[in-house]
């Protein structure tokens, strides 16, 4: 078990901290790694993702900020935090969005490593689990469209009962923020051999054409144009907020950058390699 542990803990990717929000360093390559260790080691985890919003408003809900806290890794799912994280640490750091992440587990996974989705319509599973269908490498225990209702309402119990007989080895949780990382964290404390991933929009990403940003638009940072294009009733207010949000962000890691370097690196109070 030890020595299991330790595997795990090697292959972490390191951390800087902004407001007090651990930010993952390192190239996508080590991020799978990770997630495989955790895998090789059979214990449980939470994966989840961080963006620009969550670190200037500091992740004031306590549930939300314990259950970010546990969670084994983050994904930099935002361009600003992938920035901010590669700036304060002098790590090359690129963003990994969660739908890419769910591409890159699914294309190295092993048939005896069991996945189930949950949440997200039931249309967008099937056709989720159809796409699948084509790897076998991919192994699918099932899938679950439970209602759509606020956190508090939904019936726990009965999802976890639901993944106890199922026995996937990867939950994959489409439900959406921040909903999910509660939901995560409330069925990892029911079942802590299981690894809970929280990818929201990914279902989405990876089920309806058109969807995606074109790469070109990614690569500039303009991805969230695009989908306020596709949906402006329902994403206008997020993006009015957390576009200036991630502006703020990188001109607050410039300065704190600014300050470490005249320091002379000495400033390690913003860096934590492996941690």
């Amino acid at each position: 078990m030890l020595a299991k542990q330790a595997g795990v803990m090697a292959a972490r990717p390191g951390k800087v901290f902004v407001r007090g929000v651990a930010l993952s360093v390192g190239l996508r390559a080590a991020f799978l790694e990770h997630f495989q260790a955790v895998l090789r080691s059979g214990q449980g985890a939470m994966i989840f993702s961080r963006v620009a919003s969550l670190i200037r408003r500091a992740t004031p809900e306590a549930r939300r900020r314990e259950a970010f806290a546990k969670a084994a890794f983050c994904v930099n799912e935002g361009r600003p935090v992938a920035l901010a994280a590669g700036l304060l640490s002098g790590v090359e750091t690129p963003r990994f969005r969660r739908v890419d992440l769910m591409r890159a587990v699914f294309a190295a996974s092993d048939p005896q490593v069991r996945h189930f989705f949950l949440g997200g319509t039931q249309a967008a599973l099937e056709a989720l689990a159809a796409q699948i269908a084509s790897q076998p490498n991919v192994t699918l225990a099932g899938y679950h469209s439970p209602p759509f209702t606020p956190f508090e309402d939904m019936d726990l119990p009965a999802i976890a009962a639901r993944l106890e007989a199922a026995q996937p080895r990867v939950v994959w949780v489409f439900l959406g923020a921040p909903k999910q990382e509660l939901v995560c964290a409330a069925l990892h404390a029911r079942l802590p051999g299981m690894v809970f991933v929280a990818v929201g929009a990914a279902l989405d990403f990876a089920t309806k054409p058109g969807r995606e940003a074109p790469r070109l638009l990614q690569s500039v940072g303009l991805e969230w144009a695009w989908r306020l294009m596709k949906e402006p009733k329902r994403l206008w207010r997020r993006y009015v907020t957390t576009v200036p949000l991630g502006s703020l962000l990188l001109a607050e890691v410039a300065v704190l950058a600014g300050l470490r370097a005249l320091s002379g690196g000495r400033a390690r109070f913003v860096l934590q390699q492996g941690a």
